[in-house]
Parts: structure tokens; C-alpha cells; sequence
């Protein structure tokens, strides 16, 4: 009986024995970390600024009215194509071209009167021309007390403003209408003089230089194409009345193409026309070759989309070959690469920043093990490693907040 009980015990102590063995290697395992290793390796470190640009043509022009009038017709649309000279746009001239044709009477009116002065006159000339300074004299006088009436009543509120211009109006005409008929008589009476045959030639030639104006005018009514292109806006249409200088009408020459896009103040002294800079379509996924034509000497300030204020530059891009198939407006991603080096190097996961200075976690012996580097460029993926770290290291490729120094590695 001893010897079985000796037996058991022997079993026992040996299963415990296994069992605090088995725990203790269970445990040691339970607080090792799996984790991938990244191996250090010599690439490129690619310093990128990335900004939104949008498309816009090189040479556009923006009409605008040269005069104020009703738009008669638009002979196009957005879209549509067009080519310099082609008329585009017109406006009404009805009015213009019946302020000429009352010039046009006037200057025949004057060509008779001066016709007629020029005769002999005769004893039915001279009576007519002074029953008219008679009825002219007469006209003046009624016209005088009219207004005189009138001024008293406007003075003492019982006539409007509008109904006393009338009257004032009247009253100038009739004065105009004696002055003439008196010249008229006299000239009948003395005949014609040298100087009176000048005022009528000058008269003339005062109605004729209205004409023309008019006549130049009137080429302003039809508004013709300043270039080849595409209509990109139109802001009127038919029977708006258009004010001067008002915009009617953009046509952009869409075979050049160019992308702007506002950058960063603090990044300004890091772009120049030098800079190499790729456009990129990330819904394509396709990269285009471009040069920086332009970087703007001013800074403005913005409201971003989070509603922060930043200061910003504008810059102008050009792609390398035509862009085809985008349109006016469009966006694209701009790449700015501000460097492009050589280097060892490690992602910009493996790192973490402690106090101002760069680590990362190498692994030795199956431990991981904190190493203060310094670091150079940080790239879009990688940074640069200046020291701490050689060619061919193992280590942690992305950190977490649950590793720590000492840890075992799987």
C-alpha cells in the first residue's frame, strides 16, 4: 500500500512539475509581440508639396458691351465654336438708326433754308416773314406769363416740379422760335450775308459730325469675335437691355491649357520656376510632365474648407504636352517635388518622436530595442536616415502604442 501511494505521489509531483514548466513558457510566449520587419534599405526619398490646381485656357477673352441697349440676338451658345470676326452678338438699333435719319432731315432742312435765303426776296416773302415774328412775338409772350404763373404756384406748393419744367421748356422754345423767326425776317429784308451763308455751312457740317458718331455707334451694335475658340459663358440673352461695359459673352482657345493653383505661404521659398512639378489624375491615376511658368510675387489671404485663414501664393502650370479630353475648370492634382535624393531609408510609420528626437525599434536577438536616429528629408513615404541606422538593419516597419522596449518579437 506505501509502495502504490509512493507511486501516485512520484506521478503528481512530476505533472506539477510539467505544468509550472509548460505555464512558465505559455506566459513567456503570451508576452512576446508579432510585428513586421522592415529591412534598411538605400532608395529614393521623394519630398513632395501636393496642392488642388484647376484648369484654365491661356488665351481667353471676356466681351463686354460698348454700349447700352437691348441684346437683339446671340447667334451662339455655350459650346459652341467660333471664329475671330464672326458676329456673335447684337443689339437693337432701331433708336440709332432713327436718331440718324432725323440728322439726315435735318441736314436736307437746312441744305433748302439756305437755298431759299440765298433768292432774291420778294414784297409776299417780307409780309410772311413778319406775320411770323408776329405770331413768334406773340407765342413768346403768352409763354413768359405762362411760366411766370407757374413759378408762383410751384413757390407756394400748389404746382408739381415736372408740370413747372414743362412750362420753363415751352417758354425756352418760344424764345428760340422768335429769335429765329427775327434772323429769318432780317435776311429776307437785307438779304443774305457772307457770315450768315458760314453759319449755315457750319450748322451743316456740326449735324453731319453727329452723323458720323452715330455711324460708328452703330458698329458697336454688332459684336464680333476677337478670337477663334470655344464659348465658354454667356451672360445675356435675347432682350435683356445690357448696360456699357457689361460682360456678355467668354470665349477661350481650349487647344493651350493651363492649371493654376494657390500654395502655402510658408512653402513659397520652396517653389520656383526651376521646380520640378507633375500633374497627377487621381481618378484616372495618370501622371502628366509640366513646368512652372509663374510663380506670383503676392501673397493672399483664404478661408480654407475647415475654415481656417491661411496665406496663400498663386502659381501658374503648364503641362509639357496638350492636355486632352479635360475641360475648362477641371482639377488636378499638382506635385510640387521639392527633392528627390538617394538615401538610406525607412517608412514613415517605423518612426516615432520622443522630446524632439527620431526613433525607431531594431530588433536584436528577438528583442525589440529603441534607436535614436537622425533623420533628413521627410518624404512622402520614407524619411532619410543621416545616422543611427546602416544598410540592411531589421526593424519594426510600423509602430503602435503597444510596443515597448524589451519586448520579445515572435
Amino acid at each position: 500500500m506505501k509502495k502504490i501511494l509512493s507511486k501516485k505521489m512520484i506521478i503528481i509531483c512530476l505533472a506539477l512539475i510539467v505544468l509550472s514548466v509548460g505555464g512558465y513558457y505559455y506566459y513567456d510566449y503570451s508576452l512576446q509581440v508579432e510585428v513586421e520587419l522592415y529591412e534598411t534599405e538605400r532608395g529614393p526619398v521623394v519630398e513632395i508639396i501636393v496642392e488642388d490646381g484647376y484648369i484654365e485656357a491661356v488665351h481667353t477673352a471676356e466681351i463686354q458691351s460698348n454700349v447700352s441697349g437691348t441684346v437683339d440676338n446671340v447667334y451662339v451658345d455655350v459650346g459652341d465654336s467660333v471664329n475671330e470676326g464672326d458676329v456673335i452678338l447684337s443689339f437693337d438699333e432701331d433708336i440709332l438708326l432713327l436718331q440718324i435719319e432725323r440728322l439726315e432731315s435735318e441736314i436736307k432742312a437746312l441744305d433748302f433754308q439756305l437755298l431759299e435765303a440765298s433768292k432774291p426776296a420778294d414784297q409776299e416773302r417780307i409780309r410772311n416773314a413778319s406775320i411770323l415774328v408776329s405770331q413768334a412775338k406773340s407765342t413768346r409772350d403768352k409763354a413768359k406769363k405762362d411760366y411766370d404763373d407757374n413759378l408762383s404756384l410751384y413757390s407756394s406748393g400748389a404746382l408739381s416740379k415736372n408740370a413747372l419744367d414743362l412750362s420753363e421748356k415751352l417758354y425756352n422754345d418760344s424764345v428760340k422760335a422768335y429769335n429765329i423767326a427775327i434772323n429769318d425776317s432780317n435776311l429776307i429784308n437785307k438779304g443774305i450775308s457772307v457770315n450768315v451763308i458760314s453759319q449755315y455751312n457750319a450748322s451743316i457740317d456740326a449735324l453731319y459730325t453727329q452723323k458720323k458718331i452715330l455711324e460708328r455707334q452703330l458698329l458697336d451694335y454688332s459684336i464680333a469675335s476677337p478670337m477663334s475658340g470655344v464659348v465658354l459663358s454667356k451672360y445675356v440673352k435675347v432682350g435683356h437691355y445690357a448696360m456699357m461695359g457689361q460682360q456678355l459673352l467668354e470665349v477661350a482657345d481650349l487647344s493651350e491649357l493651363r492649371l493654376i493653383c494657390e500654395i502655402l505661404e510658408d512653402d513659397y521659398n520652396a517653389i520656383t520656376v526651376d521646380t520640378n512639378v507633375r500633374l497627377y489624375d487621381k481618378h484616372n491615376k495618370v501622371y502628366y510632365d509640366a513646368v512652372v511658368n509663374k510663380v506670383y510675387p503676392k501673397s493672399e489671404s483664404s478661408i480654407s474648407d475647415l475654415g481656417i485663414r491661411q496665406n496663400r501664393v498663386r502659381i501658374e502650370v503648364v503641362p509639357t504636352n496638350p492636355l486632352e479630353g479635360y475641360i475648362v475648370g477641371q482639377e488636378l492634382d499638382v506635385e510640387f517635388i521639392i527633392h528627390d535624393i538617394q538615401a538610406v531609408r525607412v517608412p514613415v510609420d517605423a518612426v516615432y518622436k520622443s522630446n524632439g528626437d527620431y526613433f525607431v525599434f531594431i530588433v536584436k536577438d528577438n528583442v525589440l530595442i529603441s534607436q535614436q536616429i537622425e533623420v533628413g528629408i521627410e518624404g512622402e513615404d520614407y524619411y532619410e536616415i543621416k545616422s543611427g541606422l546602416n544598410a540592411g538593419d531589421k526593424i519594426v516597419k510600423v509602430i503602435n502604442n503597444d510596443l515597448e522596449e524589451g519586448q520579445k518579437v515572435k
